[in-house]
């Protein structure tokens, strides 16, 4: 029998990639509408953003900015992030910006410009972001998180994402690919080395966790969370299966009998 929702703890998943494909977007508010999803990011620098920012506005949804610097369009002009992008004005492809941030090509203060013109779009177009995070966590970039969370702070977002799942995990759970082993490895590690910028006033983070396309692994993931506050990301409609176990009434069951589902919003108390 569930526990009563004063002691439970408190639960947020979140949709990423909202603004990035009109198909993902759908599968998206269905999970949002008839699934377990609370919350989404989205990217204002997307080919679908205008429509997804309709849909958020009309549903009073939870929302935050998904910090972009692969898949969108750039919002500054090419002269103020020329470290960004190509020759033909487009974002760098992920192994070639990481090659050209380990090389120190990067330019940490174009990337504040970029990412600054896109919170400022979500905010002029009448949206209220509650959190940021990066697409593909590049937020979490030795300089570039101390960039987040002076953007956060700025723009009066209470929340950013910190990954917390630990690198073991992955080897227990039967099929992980040794990528995604390696991937949260790291991302646990970088998470590790921005804590104590993270600590800085008027900022929180939720231990953060993924999970694997499909489900397979909700229930372990679930018995392994410790903390009073937990995101859970995902992203509907990018593979076969997840926005169905995101759907499912199994899951929600799950959920709702150890934790309770909230979103950044309401902790921020407006709801």
């Amino acid at each position: 029998m569930p526990e009563d929702d004063s002691r439970r703890r408190l639960l947020i998943v979140t949709a990423d990639d909202l603004g990035l494909s009109a198909r993902w977007d759908d599968a998206i508010a269905r999970a949002l509408d008839g699934g377990v999803l609370t919350s989404t990011s989205i990217v204002t620098s997307g080919r679908s953003y205008e429509e997804a920012a309709r849909t958020l506005l009309r549903g009073e949804i939870d929302h935050g900015v998904h910090l972009d610097l692969l898949d969108g369009v750039p919002l500054s002009p090419a002269s103020e992030i020329a470290s960004l992008i190509d020759r033909r004005g487009r974002f760098r492809p992920l192994s070639h910006l990481l090659a050209r941030f380990a090389a120190g090509r990067v330019r940490t203060h174009e990337v504040e410009r970029e990412w600054s013109a896109q919170i400022e779009r979500a905010l002029g177009d009448g949206l209220r972001p509650t959190h940021l995070n990066g697409h593909f966590h590049l937020h979490l970039l030795p300089g570039l998180f101390r960039v987040a969370v002076g953007l956060a702070k700025r723009f009066g977002i209470e929340w950013i994402r910190l990954p917390a799942e630990p690198p073991w995990f992955g080897l227990r759970v039967p099929g992980s690919r040794p990528t995604r082993v390696a991937k949260t490895a790291v991302l646990w590690m970088l998470s590790r080395a921005q804590r104590s910028v993270a600590r800085r006033p008027a900022i929180r983070h939720a231990d953060c966790r993924g999970v694997p396309p499909g489900g397979r692994a909700w229930g372990r993931t679930l018995r392994g969370i410790r903390g009073e506050v937990t995101e859970i990301f995902c992203h509907p409609g990018q593979s076969d299966g997840e926005t169905e176990a995101l759907m499912s009434a199994d899951l929600r069951g799950a959920i709702d009998c150890g934790f309770r589902r909230t979103s950044f919003r309401e902790l921020h108390g407006t709801s």
